[in-house]
């Protein structure tokens, strides 16, 4: 049987690309495995990213809205959604991650075997952190599938001021890592913006465009055998 799958979504002020956004997760996440999940955690927006997810969910209901008042940070938001969590496997992203949806299967194929397969765009450098509040989102922030029990081990020291990767050195724990070379997302594409105002952001209508042609990536193994899911 395949793993179930949780997509973890911390959001602040993207009411106007919400909705395209996580048609596309929704869609392409379904693709891997069944089922689905996704939980959207809004940071403490201000605009009218409650309404717009809260909407989506009455046609959508793999789609689960967490809402708190204040801003927390990346961090906090990826813990809230964890323990609200049911999939064995938990898909997020780093705050000013641009690379393409569509690549993650490149990443999927790998997680039986793995506890953590990340994705991250060829040619970026390491600062070993994750961008503050305010500041321009990194070119090396990454996505990734994390086993539920991995997650929850390292999830206290999550933190915004460091990078995962940097955090699952830290606690010893391997990774099966793809370095994906393709078209990097628009900025309205990100749903968790930390250097934009959300005035700045386009209409709800826009939506990505198709690859112009298709990805190259490397691959870096790492030989740490694991049990598979359904033998756990």
């Amino acid at each position: 049987m395949p793993p179930s799958l949780s997509a973890l979504v911390p959001v602040r002020n993207v009411q106007n690309v919400l909705e395209p956004v996580l048609v596309s997760m929704l869609e392409t996440l379904a693709e891997l495995t069944r089922p689905v999940e996704l939980i959207v955690i809004d940071d403490g927006s201000t605009d009218a990213t409650i309404e717009v997810a809260s909407e989506m969910t009455i046609e959508y209901p793999q789609i689960r809205v967490i809402r708190y008042g204040q801003a927390r940070g990346w961090a906090e938001a990826i813990r809230v959604g964890l323990a609200e969590a049911s999939g064995q496997i938990l898909f997020f992203e780093e705050p000013g991650c641009r690379l393409p949806l569509e690549e993650l299967a490149l990443l999927w194929n790998a997680v039986a075997k793995h506890p953590v397969v990340i994705g991250r765009p060829a040619g970026a450098g390491w600062s070993g952190g994750c961008p503050s509040p305010g500041t321009a989102p990194q070119e090396d922030s990454t996505y990734q599938f994390v086993r539920r029990q991995t997650l929850q081990r390292v999830a206290s020291r999550l933190s915004d001021a460091i990078s995962f990767r940097q955090l699952l050195l830290q606690e010893g724990i391997a990774w099966q890592e793809r370095i994906i070379s393709a078209r990097p997302r628009r900025k309205c594409e990100i749903l968790y913006p930390t250097a934009q105002k959300p005035e700045s952001l386009p209409e709800r209508t826009d939506r990505p465009q198709p690859h112009a042609s298709p990805p190259n990536y490397l691959v870096h193994l790492v030989e740490e055998k694991v049990p598979e899911y359904w033998e756990e």
